[in-house]
């Protein structure tokens, strides 16, 4: 009787090791499978990312015009702040805000003083109720498409005979603003004096997404709103979305990712090691 207990206690001792090692394997199994997804997504990442921002590789992004404006000398930043909070050379920077929504007076203002001491400002696609704040009149914008043909002289519109990918807005109304680029039914393009600067305003965002950048002129365009290859170019991303963050939300979601399986492979290990839960 000893003896058949003796061989049935080894063979549960040799079935709760099998379950064990399963366990393990299992966990191991599926930590290998996420480590090599990511694997994949970083070596042939998905094209993603909101519409008109600097970091989207998605086809309304904008993450080819600014790869286009570094390899045109520029120094490029995605920077996450409000206007109010950054510290910018009117002399040597361009700040591109596209597609921004919602702005707030003070961020407004902050922009309308930067041009006012001389600096470019590229604000592209629809805004309502703020660039009122830094052109007045403010251009009154219509969800309209034009033709875009040059209206106007300017040395940065030398060489540009046809803008494509536009066709979800315009400005009916220029106001302050002088029109650059459009036709007898509204501007695509206009440009606004303010101090000792300029704005300018691209009713719609189309010419510049990854989608349409590298047809007709559309490049020539985007570099030519940028200004001198020695302007650096600052992308507005707080409106995508990217604004600064701090304490838990900072830390990258691969890492949280990363250390979760590492905290269910310790928590296997322990189960399988442990006599008991």
């Amino acid at each position: 009787r000893g003896s058949e207990d003796r061989v049935a206690g080894r063979a549960r001792g040799r079935g709760q090791v099998s379950g064990k090692r399963l366990l393990l394997g299992l966990v191991g199994l599926a930590i290998a499978i996420n480590v090599a997804s990511r694997g994949v997504e970083i070596v042939f990442p998905e094209p993603s990312g909101p519409p008109s921002s600097a970091y989207a590789t998605s086809e309304d992004g904008f993450a080819a015009y600014a790869e286009l404006l570094r390899r045109d000398g520029h120094e490029v930043d995605r920077v996450r702040e409000l206007p109010r909070e950054l510290e910018l050379d009117p002399r040597a920077d361009t700040v591109v805000i596209a597609d921004a929504g919602l702005v707030e007076e003070r961020d407004a203002e902050a922009l309308r003083r930067f041009v006012e001491r001389g600096g470019r400002l590229v604000a592209a696609g629809s805004a309502f109720g703020w660039l009122d704040r830094i052109v007045t009149p403010a251009p009154d914008w219509s969800a309209q498409g034009v033709r875009a043909r040059v209206l106007a002289p300017r040395a940065e519109l030398r060489g540009i005979r046809r803008v494509a990918g536009a066709g979800a807005g315009s400005w009916q109304e220029e106001g302050a603003a002088l029109p650059l680029l459009g036709d007898e039914t509204g501007s695509l393009l206009t440009v606004a004096s303010v101090g000792g600067g300029e704005a300018f305003l691209l009713a719609d965002t189309g010419p510049l997404r990854n989608e349409a950048l590298a047809f007709a002129d559309n490049a020539a365009l985007g570099l030519a709103l940028a200004g001198a290859p020695e302007r650096r170019v600052a992308f507005l991303e707080t409106y995508h979305g990217f604004g600064e963050e701090r304490g838990f939300a900072a830390i990258p979601t691969e890492w949280l990712v990363t250390l979760g399986g590492m905290l269910v492979a310790a928590l296997a290990f322990m189960v399988a090691r442990g006599r008991r839960l």
